[in-house]
């Protein structure tokens, strides 16, 4: 049996089941009418130049996460052996000291001080760089690579020794140089009024200080703002990630992670133009959009930097509510998942309110695969995994390439049906330990996240088929609390529904009934969960409408995922986090007309080379599973079910549409003789060649066949073969 574990997640609230509060996330920042997303420990150096040429600096100092901590703590505890490392530091030419003394090892083990003519590290023996920023003009950077502390050890370091200036020039889509206002010739054609450019050098992949310049003046030569200056060397990188919106193309976006380490003074670097791809998703907004958008155009857009453990090292990006601006153009080059890469995150606005917006529909992640084709990923949002050991080992597939699929406008997020993800959240009183159940997510067979729907979902619950009474998730977590507070209670069967109305298929009223059910008092009371389902044509390209019920795909995934309480003590505190485990669940999906009781059974196989922690065991299927098929819209339920009998069971309303009920097989006749089966083997009486398929509509090889049911397929015939 496999049993993995695959989340941690802090226990302030319920996060997005399978994605749990990653101890990397990152934090959100508004700078003018930009965001930057920004990693935990990262301190951040704005630059804002406005209109008239006037500059002003803000430091933005991220809070590092509890991981890092007890990374470094871990690190430092363990060590048999420690030297001090001294950074002693020369005062620039305005005779100030540094503005930060970094030693890194690695990306999120650091130790930071202000700068001082001595900066003293008490360290572990081993291997470490140092990272030494000026406050002048350019924020000096100095680099030192792989400092071996044996013993105690000594290095200088002054602003002069950062002897290299290199700028990014940003390139448009036509290959042409992005030109800014000019403060003294306002006359001056420009293509861009603004840019935000988050920069930074690296050194082994590694810095906890970004450079970010948002600017509004600059001509054809904004790569003198976006300036950096270091030593560089053997090991630097340098990154610059840029969103802006156009006057000629609407929202740009551009990021390129730069190998530096050979970079000459002057050296001047751009963005490929070649790699620029629209990548504007089409939405429909949800039917609560009527009564809670205000008829706003929103939409969000956000491109991050990526590590290559899946944490979001930096991103930026705006909300856009001019129309004529919602084109989006991204150059980022293929995705090596190994590396850094950059992801483009899309959304709509669906409700607006005096906070502002509240996103409706979110497209699925975007990124070139390495043939430059624009794919959106199905990803879980800020995943980072690590085992309850206490060992810090990272594991999970936070990217589930199995519902990936290629870019194209034609799919409208937020126009099909919506599935839910139930999590559950162990809670603790005293000697009791409960558990509370939620919606944690509603995805689309686009993959969307759909959260407006998250927002504004429905709950019900029955003990004992007795309907019990509450009007909220609050109420329900009360109850919960209630019965397993009270030893009197007598263990009940107990049904939680959550309903999703705020559906939209074609113009058709849809809906998502999901019910969970379990037995109190039993030793498993967790429910599995479905995390993804997609259907999808023959050639695995999503989609909802089918010209037959052999053109139709069932992929789905999910499985029994159970929560539990976890103390970490690392040093003078201890934390307690949420361990998730995964155990196999079974899966039965069936079709019927729409509105109608007349399910039909769809066989399902599972692919075991496919299962992934964080999203469990993958299941497909065909249409072709459908008896007596008709034209028409047809609902979808998928029940699953764990070893101890607990229960998830969605009904999709509407689910897919059939063009035709003809499946295009014709049944062979005895009588025929055009197929039939000779040593595992189907022939053709005729001699043509005869290509076989499973029921699940995958080709097999037409030799030794298994006993089962096939479609044969020849030059001049289709046919259903049984094999005995």
């Amino acid at each position: 049996m496999r049993k993995t574990i695959i989340a941690l997640g802090l226990i302030a609230g319920l996060q997005a089941f399978g994605s749990p509060s990653a101890s990397l996330k990152t934090e959100r920042v508004q700078i003018d009418d930009f965001v930057v997303d920004l990693a935990p420990g990262c301190r951040a150096c704005v630059i804002h130049i406005d209109e008239k040429g006037q500059t002003s600096e803000q430091i933005i100092d991220v809070p590092e996460s509890a991981e890092m901590r007890r990374a470094r703590e871990r690190f430092v505890e363990t060590a048999d052996t420690k030297h001090t490392l001294s950074v002693k530091c020369q005062v620039d030419a305005d005779g100030k000291y540094p503005s930060d003394v970094y030693v890194l090892n690695g990306p999120y083990i650091y130790w930071r001080m202000d700068g001082a003519e001595s900066c003293d590290f008490n360290l572990p023996e081993g291997k470490y760089d140092i990272q030494v920023v000026y406050n002048d003009y350019l924020k000096s950077t100095v680099f030192f690579n792989g400092i071996e502390l044996n013993e105690d050890k000594s290095v200088r370091v002054n602003a002069n020794m950062a002897d290299k200036i290199i700028g990014f020039k940003p390139l448009m889509p036509d290959g042409s140089t992005m030109v800014l206002p000019v403060d003294e010739n306002p006359d001056m054609p420009y293509n861009t009024k603004s840019f935000l450019c988050d920069c930074s050098p690296m050194i082994n992949e590694s810095s906890q200080w970004v450079k970010i310049i948002v600017a509004s003046i600059g001509g054809d030569t904004p790569w003198i703002t976006t300036a950096m200056k270091s030593n560089f060397g053997e090991g630097t990188q340098t990154f610059w990630e840029l969103v802006t919106s156009t006057t000629d193309y609407g929202y740009l976006s551009m990021c390129k992670v730069f190998d530096t380490s050979d970079a000459m003074n002057g050296e001047i670097y751009s963005n490929n133009p070649d790699y620029y791809t629209m990548v504007t998703p089409e939405f429909e907004h949800t039917p609560l959009y009527a009564d809670l958008g205000m008829a706003n155009p929103g939409r969000g857009m956000m491109s991050n930097l990526y590590r290559n453990d899946n944490s979001v090292f930096v991103g930026c990006g705006l909300t856009v509510y001019d129309v004529n601006k919602m084109t989006h153009y991204a150059c980022n080059e293929p995705a090596d998942f190994s590396t850094f890469y950059t992801m483009i995150n899309i959304k709509d606005v669906d409700e607006y309110n005096q906070q502002g917006p509240k996103w409706g529909v979110e497209a699925p992640y975007l990124a070139l695969n390495q043939e430059g084709i624009a794919t959106y990923y199905c990803r879980h949002e800020d995943m980072t995994v690590f085992d309850h050991t206490g060992d810090g080992t990272k594991g999970g597939a936070p990217i589930n390439f199995h519902f990936s699929y290629p870019f194209n406008p034609e799919y409208a997020m937020g126009s099909t049906w919506a599935t839910a993800v139930v999590g559950a959240k162990p809670v603790t009183s005293g000697s009791t330990t409960f558990y509370d159940f939620a919606t944690s997510a509603y995805y689309g067979n686009y993959m969307d996240n759909r959260k407006i729907d998250l927002m504004n979902n429905s709950y019900s619950a029955t003990l004992n088929g007795e309907k019990v009474k509450f009007t909220s998730s609050i109420t329900l977590s009360r109850w919960l609390s209630a019965r397993a507070m009270d030893p009197t209670v007598t263990p009940g069967k107990v049904e939680i529904t959550f309903t999703d109305k705020n559906i939209k298929v074609d113009d058709i009223k849809g809906k998502n009934t999901c019910t969970i059910s379990y037995m109190e008092g039993t030793d498993d009371v967790i429910p599995p969960t479905l995390q993804r389902l997609m259907l999808r044509n023959t050639d695995g390209l999503p989609t909802i409408k089918f010209a037959n019920p052999v053109e139709g795909r069932i992929t789905l995934c999910g499985g029994d995922f159970h929560p539990s309480i976890v103390d970490f003590k690392r040093g003078e505190y201890t934390e307690q986090l949420i361990a998730y485990t995964y155990k196999p669940a079974s899966v039965l999906v069936e079709c019927a007309p729409k509105g109608s009781t007349e399910f039909t059974a769809i066989p399902m196989q599972i692919d075991e080379s496919k299962y992934l922690p964080t999203f469990g065991d993958f299941w497909e299927g065909s249409l072709t599973g459908i008896e007596n098929a008709a034209k028409g819209w047809y609902d979808m339920r998928i029940t699953l079910t764990d070893e101890a009998g607990n229960t998830q069971t969605q009904l999709v309303s509407p689910a897919f549409y059939l063009e035709s009920g003809d499946s295009g097989v014709k049944t062979a006749m005895a009588a025929d003789n055009t197929l039939s089966v000779a040593d595992g083997k189907i022939v053709s009486a005729s001699g043509e060649e005869v290509s076989v398929y499973n029921m699940h509509g995958y080709r097999v090889a037409n030799v030794s066949l298994e006993p089962g049911i096939y479609v044969a397929v020849t030059k001049s015939a289709k046919s259903k073969i049984t094999v005995k």
